[in-house]
């Protein structure tokens, strides 16, 4: 039988990133109002992203990541805390019951999802001189 137990370990992860988001993300939010209420600020006329939001978003990527949260379920052969599924759920959960879905400094910048952005599985097979380069120890 599958042990759908939370572990310590991951509750003070959960307990940390939630902290971390309070602390960084909710003043960036406060600050960027009318940016963030706005998809009209946040799209330009061609549909990508401004870049005055894709500045605020790379803010918070680099606060993350400094926090250890950007890279939390990246292979640690890359730097990240190798942390699967069971965690990435326990997060993605109490990050969407604390804060809702419309925050869009929160959503995939935080903790990015490992598919698209962040540490990728992919990396991974990459030559290992260009990871040595990519993802300094």
């Amino acid at each position: 039988m599958i042990d759908f137990e939370i572990s310590e370990e991951i509750r003070e992860i959960g307990n940390a990133l939630i902290k971390f988001i309070d602390q960084e993300v909710v003043p960036l939010e406060k600050e960027h109002a009318d940016l963030l209420a706005d998809p009209r600020k946040m799209y330009g006329p061609d549909q990508r992203y401004t870049d005055e939001f894709l500045a605020l978003r790379k803010t918070v990527r680099m606060k993350s990541a400094e926090a250890g949260f950007y890279n939390v379920f990246g292979a640690e052969q890359l730097g990240g805390m190798d942390m699967g599924p069971f965690t990435a759920a326990h997060l993605y959960e109490i990050m969407n019951e604390k804060y809702g879905p419309d925050r869009p400094l929160i959503h995939t910048v935080v903790i990015p999802s490992p598919f698209t952005n962040g540490l990728s599985p992919i990396l991974r097979f990459l030559n290992p001189d260009i990871i040595d380069e990519v993802c300094p120890s």
